[in-house]
């Protein structure tokens, strides 16, 4: 469930979701320069909670991270 800061449920939020690849990188040029870059990552989702305030993200392991 999502809720504010104030512990209200929030239906409609948008959630972002992202992940490494099977290597552990967010994005190739990652792998370069050894810094995060999540804004650019390759795997990733746009959510939005239901009317009970839920979202459901299902996916494989993700790499670890190097």
């Amino acid at each position: 469930m999502v809720t504010d800061p104030g512990g209200k449920p929030l239906s409609d939020a948008l959630v972002s979701v992202y992940q490494t690849d099977a290597r552990g990188f967010y994005t190739s040029r990652e792998e370069q320069t050894g810094r995060m870059d999540e804004p650019n990552s390759r795997l990733f989702a746009y959510l939005r909670t239901d009317h009970q305030c839920r979202f459901r993200f299902r996916t494989i392991r993700p790499g670890g991270i190097p």
